[in-house]
């Protein structure tokens, strides 16, 4: 029977196909490649230093013994006995997750903190709160720092889960006179914009520029909030517990830290486990800005309930992070509400609501009517995306005196996509060519693609100049072409047809055809064979 069996397995493995071997062999890659020689002698010393306690404390009863206790535990599923190596001492009153920190910054920080009684995974030496630390300090192990982040990975992101599930196990009442959960970090995360904008205006800087502050957002995500540490501390919240977020940057603002407080509840929320969604009674979110290092537990900190008590910009950043889908699903239903619980004080919010009643996102239909409405309360804020809104509806419903004068105020105010709107106006309906190829400049400056493609074309063309310029033709279709313009990549096509460089020529017919262009794909049929 079992030979049959090994039969049938045999059989099977040789029916998968090749393609399949190799994306299977491309996705396990990194567990496949060899680890380095002084990475297996540090784990080999780990597990050496590991054994020795075990036996020490001659309490393991795991099938093994304590070499399986100190393979488990280097593979981020620690036994029974190795779990204990995760707890904190007795006199700890709160436990510290940390991110951003240098080791020498750690040593001056984290000292006050101990000496209050927190708690934290791994310190440096003579700063040991666990016994796991203390392994990993050993000088032939050296917190494994000759191993690579993929090689150590599971161990450090078991590590860390364990870590946060012991200590809240160990608590027998909550932390009469500070937080039980102390999350602090040194990132800054609005890099995209000035430290005096506030949240609202990083929002109106997404929507104006979004590749480059979605990055920004999407940096909360990346590196702080680590996934295995909320999903334990989601997993292992209580009732009564506080958990306190602090950042020490000095450009975080109270808007910026509010919103990073909100969005780590949302996702412990989203983590929680199936059977018990809902938070615990008496939970409470606290958090304090501007920090300095040797005295985190002494800055002032502040309650944090629901988002649209107060905190605004934080039910805006909740919306933006659902209806893009940063850091948790995508959902539409989500960011409509949390955009309404905000539209009552924030333009941004107003705008955003717009644009879901536009296209019908969270709802069963479209509803223009509830979209203007949005629209045109948040343009009479002055708000210049919703005054671009307003003017793209009028000009859909044919009403281009109304279009052109909505687009005239966002253009004034700086928005790329209105100034664009603007210089076509000049260039298509008054025939004005130097006002338009001014118009055109700001708007490609600021990277609009469809304004730097309209300016490839008057300088190709020579219109407002007194001649024609092909080589900044061509670089600023290169611009919009790079950003997947299918337009300047059919024209940049053309143009190196032109001058027989059929290699360039191909790869960007290809490039526009691949996004539906129908004459990219008929030049592509005149290129040479060879």
């Amino acid at each position: 029977m079992y030979a049959n069996l090994d039969f049938i397995r045999m059989m099977l493995f040789r029916m998968m196909s090749s393609a399949v071997l190799s994306a299977l062999a491309a996705r396990y890659q990194p567990l496949c490649e060899p680890i380095s020689e002084a990475c297996v002698v540090q784990k080999e010393a780990f597990k050496r230093h590991v054994v020795s306690l075990c036996k020490e404390d001659a309490q393991t009863t795991v099938h093994g013994g304590c070499e399986a206790e100190a393979e488990s535990l280097l593979q981020g599923d620690p036994e029974i006995w190795s779990r204990g190596l995760l707890n904190c001492p007795e006199t700890s009153s709160f436990q510290v997750l940390w991110a951003g920190f240098s080791p020498e910054q750690r040593v001056k920080g984290f000292s006050s903190l101990r000496k209050a009684g927190g708690c934290i995974l791994h310190g440096p030496t003579g700063m040991e709160d666990t016994r796991l630390a203390m392994l990993l300090n050993k000088p032939d192990v050296g917190t494994l720092k000759n191993c690579s982040w993929p090689e150590t990975q599971g161990f450090w992101e078991g590590a860390s889960r364990q870590f946060a599930l012991n200590f809240v196990g160990q608590r027998k009442k909550p932390n009469p006179i500070g937080p039980d959960v102390l999350l602090v970090t040194s990132y800054f995360f609005q890099s995209a914009v000035s430290p005096t904008e506030t949240a609202d205006d990083l929002l109106s800087q997404d929507m104006i520029n979004q590749d480059k502050a979605f990055s920004t957002w999407k940096a909360i995500f990346d590196t702080v909030l680590y996934s295995v540490e909320l999903k334990a501390l989601a997993m292992s919240l209580r009732e009564n517990m506080t958990v306190r977020i602090v950042s020490t940057h000095p450009n975080m603002t109270r808007p910026l830290v509010a919103s990073w407080t909100v969005i780590v509840q949302e996702r412990v929320r989203l983590l929680r486990p199936a059977a018990k969604p809902d938070a615990p009674s008496g939970l409470k979110w606290q958090f304090a800005f501007g920090c300095e290092l040797q005295s985190l537990l002494q800055c002032e900190s502040q309650a944090f309930g629901e988002a649209a008590e107060g905190e605004v910009s934080a039910a805006n950043n909740l919306g933006l992070m659902y209806s893009k889908g940063l850091g948790m699903g995508r959902d539409y239903k989500q960011a409509l509400k949390w955009f309404e619980r905000a539209a009552e004080y924030s333009t941004v919010a107003q705008d955003h609501l717009g644009t879901l009643f536009l296209f019908g996102r969270g709802m069963e239909h479209p509803d223009h009517r509830k979209a203007f409405q949005w629209f045109r309360k948040a343009a009479a804020s002055d708000y210049p995306l919703a005054q671009y809104h307003l003017g793209v509806m009028f000009r859909n419903d044919g009403d281009l005196q109304n279009a052109i004068a909505f687009f005239f105020k966002a253009a004034e105010k700086g928005l790329p996509a209105a100034e664009s709107e603007v210089a076509s106006y000049y260039a298509q309906v008054r025939k004005d060519d130097k006002t338009a190829l001014q118009w055109y400049k700001k708007a490609a400056a600021g990277n609009n693609v469809d304004a730097q493609h309209h300016l490839g074309i008057m300088f190709y063309y020579g219109r407002a100049m007194r001649h024609r310029d092909v080589d900044e033709a061509r670089r600023w279709w290169f611009k919009a072409a790079e950003q997947g313009y299918d337009l300047s990549q059919f024209a940049l096509g053309r143009m190196f047809y032109d001058q027989h460089d059929y290699g360039q020529a191909r790869k960007w017919f290809e490039a526009a055809a691949g996004q539906g262009h129908k004459e990219a794909k008929k030049w592509l049929q005149r290129l040479p064979k060879n």
